[in-house]
């Protein structure tokens, strides 16, 4: 066993945890099927073309910028790899979630001693706690949105947190502040939120650098900055993002939008983002981490810790009272109710406004023995995910994959702390390392059976609609693959191929099943001759 923990603790050991965890997602990317706008996105481009051209690329992700979304960087890659087999996304894509983990290991790490346990940890916390994994980590079209475009935000936490922990060695020539620049750009013009936060966290790294710590501001971060701010604007500002707010029905005032969209934003911050569960855990870590640093724990300790588990605890009621069978079920109690749901939220405001209040009366108590550099950067991360959450306090229909970038930026906060934290039970840390191993092993047994059935039923249904298409016919039915586990990307919601209802189209999926159809007749205009491939 001694054995085992130390070659795990070498950097042999490291290098052997990354290449599992890259053999274990690149099998799962691989049996990941096409679903909704991977077809869409494919028709747009490469339906009826038949060579490979970045001109065409270019003057489509143009016209998808100006008419539908800013994201012009990640619509650019989505459609290049779409022309190519799957087989060369898989591994890219595997290996994109490889480097994150790699990169959020290096910005948590503690020192420069080799640790598999913590990229496996890495690797097993983001399994559990990122929200829709399967939508955001392995769905092609997501995982270009998400994963690839937060992993350049990752890029940009790694080099600023090195500045606050003075171990930066880039060096402020032109080179580094016009690559630092280009960076900025290329991670702000990626998901809305993720800019958010990204630039959030810029924001406050510089002025911790400059007014806390008073160390020299390096041009490349100034640049980073400014960089991060230009590509967040692209995206913001763009004609497409104008229409697409419309076209999702983004209306009211500030307050109105507040009013009612606190409900939604809540229900989809705790059951379907895990969110705010992830908050908790992190606010209890963190006073974990405090506690652990204490000999012992005067009067003004003893009432900020109190204090500070109220709220957990004030928190963890809530989310316990707010958790009905569905999204329906707690939308049909709330909009009659709005009011008795902002009581509810001003008690738990009542013990945040406690919580803040009493650590920041009693900061020289609360704090002693603690690292400064430590608290500063998990205040940084935890204000940077919290203001990309409350932004959706005024679009309170966002999916729970939109919550990604949060929920990353809480995840490096939590094991940066937790890295931190010294028990005098060396067995704590061991266990808590089982149990979570063993709960991600049997979610990732199930996703792997799950997609694997995915991936049988896509190979009959394709067989099933050539052999009809051969036939000349020109409404084909077909079975439809259904899973409630977020851990698909292709299966949740029904993306795949959307069940008729009552004979006709559900409206919400037509396009779905007009790009399906599309793509299978290899004719832009199919649907629209009257030809159709329907789920049932």
């Amino acid at each position: 066993m001694k054995k085992i923990n130390n070659f795990i603790k070498s950097k042999y050991g490291l290098a052997v945890s990354f290449i599992i965890i890259f053999m274990l997602l690149l099998l799962l990317n691989s049996l990941t099927i096409w679903a909704a706008d991977d077809y869409a996105f494919y028709n747009n481009v490469w339906l009826g073309e038949n060579g490979f051209s970045l001109l065409r690329i270019f003057e489509r992700s143009k016209i998808f910028y100006l008419t539908w979304t800013g994201r012009f960087l990640s619509t650019f890659i989505n459609y290049i790899f779409l022309y190519f087999p799957k087989i060369i996304f898989n591994v890219v894509n595997a290996g994109m979630y490889t480097s994150l983990i790699y990169v959020i290991y290096k910005i948590v790490k503690k020192d420069e001693t080799p640790n598999g346990y913590l990229s496996i940890t890495i690797f097993l916390v983001t399994w559990l706690l990122v929200p829709s994994i399967g939508q955001v980590m392995f769905w092609q079209i997501g995982s270009v949105i998400y994963l690839w475009m937060f992993f350049l935000v990752s890029l940009l936490i790694l080099f600023y947190t090195k500045l606050v922990k003075k171990e930066s060695k880039i060096k402020d020539n032109l080179l580094n502040i016009i690559l630092m620049f280009i960076l900025g750009i290329a991670a702000g013009n990626g998901f809305e939120t993720n800019s958010i936060v990204l630039l959030m966290f810029l924001l406050l790294v510089l002025l911790y650098n400059k007014f806390i710590i008073k160390n020299k501001t390096p041009k490349w971060s100034i640049m980073g900055f400014i960089g991060s701010l230009i590509g967040a604007s692209t995206n913001f500002f763009s004609p497409g993002n104008s229409v697409r707010m419309q076209q999702m029905g983004s209306s009211g005032n500030i307050f109105s939008k507040v009013i009612f969209g606190a409900g939604p934003w809540f229900y989809n911050g705790i059951v379907r983002s895990k969110i705010f569960i992830t908050l908790t855990l992190l606010i209890l870590i963190y006073l974990i981490y405090v506690l652990s640093k204490k000999k012992s724990i005067d009067k003004k300790t003893l009432f900020t810790t109190f204090s500070v588990a109220l709220f957990i605890g004030a928190l963890i009621i809530t989310i316990g009272f707010l958790l009905p069978p569905n999204l329906s079920g707690f939308l049909d109690w709330f909009y009659p109710n709005y009011i008795k749901f902002w009581f509810i939220l001003l008690i738990l405001g009542f013990f945040l406004i406690l919580m803040v209040v009493t650590t920041v009366v009693n900061y020289k108590s609360f704090f002693k023995g603690t690292d400064s550099t430590t608290n500063y950067l998990t205040l940084i991360y935890t204000l940077s995910g919290i203001l990309g959450v409350g932004s959706y306090i005024m679009t309170p229909t966002a999916w729970p994959r939109s919550y990604m970038g949060m929920s990353l930026t809480f995840i490096i906060a939590i094991i940066y702390v937790a890295q931190r934290i010294k028990l005098k039970n060396k067995y704590i840390f061991p266990v808590i390392f089982i149990i979570i191993s063993l709960a991600s092993a049997g979610l990732y047994c199930y996703t792997l059976k799950d997609a694997y059935n995915a991936t049988k039923w896509n190979n009959k249904t394709k067989n099933i609609i050539k052999e009809n298409i051969s036939a000349d016919e020109k409404i084909i039915y077909v079975d439809t693959f259904s899973s409630k586990s977020s851990y698909n990307g292709a299966s949740i919601e029904k993306w795949v191929i959307p069940i008729e209802i009552n004979g006709e189209i559900n409206p919400d999926y037509e396009w779905i099943n007009r790009n399906i159809t599309n793509y299978y007749f290899k004719d832009a205009d199919a649907w629209n001759k009257g030809r159709r491939i329907i789920g049932r």
